[in-house]
């Protein structure tokens, strides 16, 4: 069992993935209507609103849910405060949208909802150090504690660059605010959460070792990658890449034990999802290294800026995206089992976690939304086919939609406490 019923804070969980949805709603309508943009230099301000409607008001809210359900079980502690984390909560939802908002229409205000944003990292950390200290400090409470860290070094960066304070040549200082937001949160987290997750849902029993190496790089690189961005010497970039790379690999080994030694034979629509969105980095990592090619041997420096903002797509909506997919078909129906079993129902017993949600939404998204994204960073070099990845992106949103909206009814038909 993952939680004891009072230990469960499944409305913190459910709300963050609702403001998720919201966010997963606006991002869709967002490239449908962005669609042009693609065909430019990646630093226009309509693709910097989308990029943070897709990571301020889409993922990182799922994690603050996941974090208020899974971290007092990580810790084998208790949440430190649940009215700081609804603060938090409240904070973050309202500086992300403010801060998306005012990005495209109202410039001016930015940064007053990143003041938000900023008190609402500063509150989740002191959420993170009190709920292990009602626990022990283990290596994944570590790499959460990093990872939010690392989320708020982005904040101050963002707030430099805001400022037109750039320690680096601009251009370069962008990019390592993206990568430092890529690897430092949200795919340390990723592997954080992934290496408890898991293994739980496959019911596998595996050695985490490669999990933790997986881990540790991702907690150093954005440091690396400052230095890179000072140096600006190609050899040490691709030394970089060739570094990350040894991180999502040595997490896939680690999937790959959990495959290879789990009891749940049947590997359903979501964990299918979940480990797929793996390939997604290599596919990103690849452009990555192309757009690093002197620009004699491409066309122009703006395929080589068309090469590494595909490669966004990918490592963003591709992987970032068809994990936190992938892990919230499995989480939400299983929260709900657990939220139920807490409350016992209105009436007979309790449905299984399977039996909670429709199945053949999961399936159904597992090859329209990775097909979508392919088709979007495709569509940043080739634009008949970006329509496509619009479409399709549409399409499986409004699936998820209507998945999250059935599983909201079916609670309250049942009086979930």
């Amino acid at each position: 069992m993952i939680l004891q019923a009072r230990s469960n804070h499944y409305d913190l969980l459910l709300s963050n993935f609702a403001v998720s949805l919201v966010g997963w709603m606006a991002t869709a309508a967002g490239v449908l209507h962005f669609q042009d943009a693609f065909e430019g230099h990646y630093y226009q301000a309509s693709l910097i609103a989308l990029l943070h409607t897709f990571t301020l008001l889409t993922i990182s809210p799922t994690i603050l849910g996941v974090l208020y359900q899974l971290l007092p079980v990580v810790v084998e502690g208790r949440l430190g405060s649940r009215t700081l984390a609804w603060t938090t909560s409240l904070i973050w939802w309202s500086g992300a949208t403010g801060f998306v908002i005012s990005r495209l229409f109202h410039p001016a205000l930015m940064p007053v909802f990143a003041g938000l944003l900023f008190t609402a990292i500063l509150t989740l950390i002191v959420q993170l150090i009190w709920t292990t200290g009602k626990g022990h400090w283990n290596s994944l409470a570590v790499q959460v504690l990093a990872a939010t860290v690392w989320l708020l070094v982005m904040s101050v960066s963002g707030a430099l660059m805001a400022s037109g304070y750039y320690p680096v040549s601009a251009m370069r200082f962008l990019q390592w605010h993206a990568w430092t937001g890529v690897l430092g949160w949200f795919s340390l987290m990723i592997v954080a959460l992934g290496t408890r997750l898991v293994p739980m849902f496959m019911l596998s029993h595996v050695s985490d070792g490669w999990a933790r190496v997986s881990g540790f790089i991702l907690v150093i690189a954005p440091v690396i990658l400052f230095g890179e961005a000072v140096l600006e010497e190609r050899g040490f970039a691709l030394a970089v890449l060739l570094l990350v790379l040894a991180s999502y690999a040595g997490f896939c080994l680690y999937l790959i034990q959990c495959i290879r030694k789990r009891m749940r034979r049947k590997l359903e629509s979501p964990m299918l999802l979940f480990f797929s969105s793996f390939l997604f980095p290599l596919l990103s990592l690849a452009l990555i290294w192309g757009s690093l090619l002197p620009v004699g041997l491409l066309e122009s420096s703006m395929e080589s800026y068309s090469l590494a903002f595909a490669a966004m797509i990918l490592i963003l909506l591709g992987f970032v995206g068809s994990a936190t997919l992938g892990m919230g078909f499995k989480i939400l129906p299983f929260m709900s089992w657990m939220a139920l079993q807490s409350g016992g129902g209105r009436t007979g017993g309790v449905p299984l976690p399977q039996d909670i949600g429709l199945r053949w939404i999961p399936g159904i998204i597992f090859f329209v939304y990775p097909g979508s994204v392919l088709a979007l960073a495709s569509g940043v070099l080739f634009p008949t086919i970006r329509l496509v990845g619009a479409v399709g992106l549409i399409v499986s949103i409004a699936l998820y939609s209507f998945y999250f909206i059935h599983l909201l009814l079916f609670l309250l038909r049942r009086r979930v406490p």
